[in-house]
């Protein structure tokens, strides 16, 4: 069905003040605000949903024009290519942030130059890690339950994760040298000098050279990190090109085996899940094409099921088997 009245919202998002800056406004005061949505879909969205998202704008704000502002960490709630381009170029542009080979990174952190930061996840860390590198979790378990246990059911190890809030605080804390050269590393690394996707002007994502609608090369948790830090007023941040992966291929010292399967127990309710839905996914398909094929026989199923029976019933294991 169409949409009788559409508020149309492709925000831009002002990086300065972090405000949502909406381009374009149709509202029937008729109707319930419709969000604008993909064809045949409409989403009806109350003012009164609408109103934690966005906070009111003060009447003495100094950027009128700027629209309402909207908190940090709502920002990432907006799709990547909303917000990712505008403070990519700020990295690009400061002089805080580089990017260094492993061998180099390594040859500082033998010297005593500089400490070493991988910003995976805890589970991550503990399977294999560069020797020497201290653990600062990016990303945590997601705060919404549903979500986190998704991730689970999807054999995730430690389920979906969502960012750390306190990052930059933990940062502080344990590193409250800003001046001090650190390398920051995660699994890829991230490329700083690349182009990161972005929406054309007829609305479609553009996808430069070795992006997918998977992977952006400019988006890695290690350039994520570094922007929030050169935020906070670290001077000296050098991301390990390539990341956890190259640093092993390099064959550089690491503890434990990259490598090697490591099994952890948070994927074990995945894979329970997953086996069972397998299985009654093949056995369906199974009794299905038995019912419509009645000449190759009594599918094995039946006699199963028919055994399994009879014991709960008490009546021994008989069932045609």
């Amino acid at each position: 069905p169409s949409c009788p009245s559409v508020l149309w919202l492709p925000w831009r998002v002002n990086q300065t003040n972090m405000a949502l800056v909406p381009r374009r406004i149709v509202v029937s005061r008729s109707v319930p605000v419709v969000a604008s949505a993909p064809a045949g879909k409409c989403r009806v969205i109350s003012s009164k949903a609408a109103r934690p998202l966005v906070s009111r704008a003060s009447s003495t704000s100094t950027n009128a024009a700027a629209g309402p502002r909207i908190d940090p960490a709502t920002i990432e709630k907006l799709p990547s290519h909303a917000w990712w381009p505008e403070r990519l170029a700020k990295l690009q542009a400061s002089d805080a942030v580089s990017v260094v080979g492993p061998q180099e990174a390594y040859d500082l952190y033998k010297e005593g130059k500089a400490k070493i930061v991988d910003v995976r996840g805890e589970v991550d860390f503990e399977e294999s890690r560069i020797e020497g590198s201290e653990n600062l979790p990016y990303l945590i378990a997601d705060k919404n339950k549903a979500r986190w246990f998704v991730g689970m059911m999807l054999c995730t190890k430690g389920g979906f994760k969502g960012r750390n809030d306190d990052f930059v605080a933990q940062f502080e804390q344990r590193f409250p040298d800003k001046k001090a050269p650190v390398l920051v590393a995660c699994r890829r690394g991230g490329e700083l000098g690349g182009t990161p996707v972005t929406r054309g002007d007829d609305g479609r994502l553009v996808y430069p050279e070795g992006a997918t609608s998977y992977v952006d090369p400019t988006q890695s948790q290690s350039l994520y990190a570094c922007y929030e830090l050169m935020q906070a007023g670290y001077e000296d941040l050098r991301i390990i090109d390539g990341g956890i992966v190259q640093w092993f291929y390099d064959e550089l010292p690491y503890e434990d085996n990259p490598f090697d399967f490591k099994f952890h127990p948070t994927i074990l309710p995945g894979i329970v899940f997953q086996l069972v839905v397998v299985e009654f996914a093949v056995v369906q398909a199974n009794l299905k094409f038995a019912s419509q094929h009645p000449e190759y026989g009594v599918p094995i199923y039946y006699k199963w099921m028919d055994a399994i029976s009879a014991m709960l019933s008490g009546g021994g294991g008989g069932g045609g088997m």
